[in-house]
């Protein structure tokens, strides 16, 4: 069972990835056709998907349309198993950069501090690796699976209390934001300074709103949950006795090139580009 617009997108990726693979064995043919005597006076076969036309059967499972039930269930179910997991991560990356900006910071002011006896103006800085040691894992760890619990049970009472046909995704995501930031602060209270993941409240604003924007993508899905459920195994078709749950989808895919476009310089002196139709 999966969503219509899913399979679809699959279908039409599949013809993408067999061009791939075509372009992939016109480059190799180059190589042999380069190297032969003969052969490097003719034109390299190349072949297209001007045009496909796909038909093919489908069984309608379900019609979701009024999500609002499913949506609290799939945002409560994406805070239950994806949550600890990204908390723990991102606790990990923060300490890491937190350590390397500290370090980095004492680094360049002793490299100063010998330019100035050396009467040079080199100041290399060496890069720094910082690993967080087993114990202080198992601490975040434990911090991650603590704070997502918590925040199941308060996004259960804000998502219990909303209309979730009028609230958006990007209102869900402020009030977890919101809701995050104190849970960070009331786990982390009793944290030593050094232990800490972040350094100050412009640290933990980034982290938060870093797991906000992670998070985010699995409310947006849940809230775009309207949709239609196939099942495009053929080798079941002959179990349904009826045609009324058949559905047949008629596809007609025109291949189109796409190529980089520059249109100048940013303040960095890269190239700006975008991808147009050729």
């Amino acid at each position: 069972m999966v969503k219509l617009s899913e399979f679809v997108g699959e279908v039409v990726s599949e013809l993408s990835a067999a061009r791939q693979i075509a372009d992939m064995a016109s480059v190799q043919l180059s190589q042999t056709y380069h190297a032969d005597s003969f052969l490097k006076e003719m034109p390299v076969p190349h072949y297209t998907i001007d045009e496909a036309e796909i038909a093919f059967p489908l069984s309608v499972v379900k019609m979701l349309s009024d999500n609002s039930e499913n949506m609290e269930q799939e945002i409560i179910k994406a805070i239950k198993l994806k949550l600890p997991g990204i908390l723990f991560q991102t606790f990990k990356d923060a300490y890491r950069e937190r350590i390397q900006q500290e370090l980095r910071k004492k680094q360049e002011e002793k490299q100063a501090k010998d330019n100035i006896t050396a009467n040079t103006d080199q100041t290399p800085t060496d890069d720094i690796l910082v690993e967080v040691d087993e114990q202080l894992e198992k601490e975040y760890n434990k911090a991650s699976n603590r704070i997502s619990i918590r925040m199941e049970d308060k996004m259960k009472t804000y998502l219990s209390s909303s209309n979730l046909n009028i609230v958006k995704p990007l209102d869900v995501k402020d009030a977890f934001i919101d809701l995050l930031q104190k849970e960070y602060i009331s786990e982390f209270s009793d944290y030593e300074k050094e232990q800490q993941p972040v350094a100050d409240n412009k640290g933990l604003s980034a982290l938060v709103q870093s797991v906000g924007t992670s998070i985010f993508f699995e409310f947006a899905r849940a809230a775009n949950d309207n949709c239609i459920l196939v099942d495009p195994s053929t080798g079941k078709l002959s179990e349904y006795m009826s045609k009324d749950n058949m559905l047949t989808i008629k596809m007609k895919v025109r291949e189109q090139d796409l190529d980089f476009v520059v249109t100048g310089e940013d303040e960095n002196g890269n190239a700006k580009r975008f991808l147009s139709l050729s």
